[in-house]
């Protein structure tokens, strides 16, 4: 099943993700993520994370620091 399309800013935070993770192996803070889109609070960039999750794009494993994955190559 193909996922859900992307807003302009899912996108972007998707990105930094995607991109970390292939970098590093490892998905970056939510503070990395917060500072990189200029958002305000950390419960702004979880989410956007829960957000990616339900569309199909992360895989979200307890809710920890640094728990998601990307699951689709852009």
């Amino acid at each position: 099943m193909k996922p859900m399309p992307l807003t302009p800013r899912q996108l972007k935070v998707y990105e930094i993700i995607n991109n970390a993770y292939k970098k590093n192996k490892i998905s970056p803070t939510i503070e990395e993520i917060k500072t990189a889109t200029g958002y305000k609070s950390k419960g702004s960039v979880w989410s956007m994370l829960r957000v990616l999750k339900f569309k199909g794009y992360l895989d979200i494993v307890d809710y920890k620091a640094r728990a998601y994955t990307p699951l689709i190559e852009l």
